[in-house]
């Protein structure tokens, strides 16, 4: 696929008879255009308006002059560069906020705080509700309703019945493991460190996170000796400022990516630890490899079906902005 640079995709823009959104990658693709069919059906609204949703990873690239480091600043760009163009409202971008308007720096901040509480829109840029996309769908009626509906193992409502109450602790590590990698700036090397082995259920209702064993993963990925000493500081910073939080702040701060694989390891260990016959635990892992493949695009289906569009965390802004 052919990319374009700032200059040719705003070309590109200029001459198009579609209204665009541009967005990071595959995943926010995904979901924007699964919102933008279900605004369709709610409104009966036709073709004529119709809407192309760009990745700026397949889109996007930079130039001699304006290199980009990743697709989040592509977009911020792109959205930046059109500001007065009189083609400027068929566009709009669409990012992960990340930690932007958080009060989160335990350094600076006795409490973690969020200080819009709604979408960002900064002109022709929409920030996501929370952290990232992932953010939307920790939510747990939606969580234990997908993951009823893909299992297949005889035991599913012991299983889902466990990962409900232990949610909510595991949601709380997770938001203490990520804002404590995003501090001490290792946060891309914690992709695809969490697995099930880190997690025990001390409780019927609590979890235990296998710091240790999480930072030494860290270690194999090369994080420094002065980045490891400073995330088990930041843990333990954290710990007791996210244990003090509602958990609707809890939700929307929590870096989602780390968040999400939380959630896929939570649910791992609630399986296994039900499992009848040792010799059937390997078994059964096997029977839920969907969770890494399915679970966050059915996820994004059924909060799409669930949330009505006056929902604070409904992106409504992505069709006002787009004058629909």
């Amino acid at each position: 696929m052919a990319k374009f640079d700032p200059r040719s995709y705003r070309v590109y823009l200029m001459n198009s008879k579609y209204k665009h959104i541009l967005v990071e990658g595959k995943d926010d693709k995904y979901l924007v255009e699964r919102l933008y069919q279900d605004f369709l059906a709610e409104t009966g609204k036709h073709t004529e308006n119709q809407i192309h949703v760009d990745s700026a990873d397949d889109f996007i690239k930079g130039d001699e002059l304006i290199p980009f480091s990743n697709n989040r600043q592509k977009v911020k760009y792109i959205a930046n560069s059109v500001i007065g163009k009189p083609y400027s409202g068929k566009f709009i971008g669409f990012v992960d906020r990340e930690l932007d308007e958080f009060e989160w720096d335990y350094e600076y901040h006795s409490e973690l705080k969020d200080i819009i509480n709604t979408h960002d829109i900064i002109k022709r840029l929409i920030l996501s509700r929370g952290h990232s996309i992932e953010n939307y769908i920790f939510d747990i009626s939606i969580l234990c309703d997908v993951l009823e509906s893909l299992s297949s193992i005889t035991y599913t409502n012991q299983v889902i019945h466990n990962f409900r109450e232990t949610f909510e602790s595991t949601l709380r590590i997770a938001c203490s493991v990520g804002l404590a990698a995003s501090k001490a700036q290792v946060l891309q090397k914690a992709d695809s460190t969490i697995d099930y082995s880190l997690l025990e259920i001390a409780s019927s209702t609590e979890v235990a996170f296998e710091f240790e064993e999480w930072v030494k993963k860290l270690v194999d990925k090369g994080i420094s000796t002065t980045q490891e000493q400073n995330l088990r500081l930041n843990y333990i910073a954290y710990n007791e400022q996210v244990a003090k939080a509602s958990m609707s702040l809890v939700k929307w701060i929590c870096p989602g990516h780390i968040g999400f694989d939380f959630i896929k390891a939570l649910y791992e260990r609630c399986v296994l630890d039900m499992c009848p016959s040792t010799k059937d635990k390997n078994k059964e892992r096997s029977g839920i490899t969907w969770a890494s493949k399915k679970l966050l695009y059915t996820c994004i289906n059924y909060w799409v079906k669930k949330s009505p569009q006056n929902q604070d965390d409904y992106p409504r802004v992505i069709s006002e902005l787009l004058g629909l």
